[in-house]
């Protein structure tokens, strides 16, 4: 939430001053690059991760064994993903309204809604994930 302003205060106007406008489906590419950049670092971090645990690098006394590294190291993936998703989903919820025909707005939005991942896991996979 703290990158929906930050990009419309600070990124947005800064481009619009060096004459740079990115349209909406340059915003949605861009988003979906930023995304691909993520999943990349994701992959080192994993790498990392693995090979750490591998070398005997884990927590003394866990089990399952863990490897010896800060939680911090997601850090920079989680960013990624959240300036993605401020980049390509808010670009296509303006282009779906603005490019959607009046008579079918509200279904292109209730599309775009559709597509995104839902905030609380549905009841028979939480039953599943309880153990239940």
């Amino acid at each position: 939430m703290v990158l929906v302003p930050f990009f419309e205060v600070v990124v947005f106007p800064a481009l619009a001053a060096f004459g740079c406008r990115p349209t909406l489906l340059q915003k949605m590419g861009w988003g979906l690059l930023v995304a691909a950049a993520s999943m990349a670092v994701a992959a080192v971090v994993e790498h990392y991760r693995l090979h750490a645990a591998l070398n005997g690098h884990v927590v003394p006394n866990s089990s399952p064994p863990v490897a010896d590294m800060s939680v911090f190291w997601q850090v920079p993936q989680y960013v990624l993903i959240g300036v993605s998703e401020v980049l390509a989903s808010i670009a296509q919820l303006e282009f779906f309204y603005d490019q959607a025909p009046r008579p079918m707005r509200s279904c292109a939005m209730a599309l775009q809604v559709q597509a995104l991942p839902p905030s609380v896991p549905p009841a028979p996979l939480s039953k599943v994930s309880q153990g239940v």
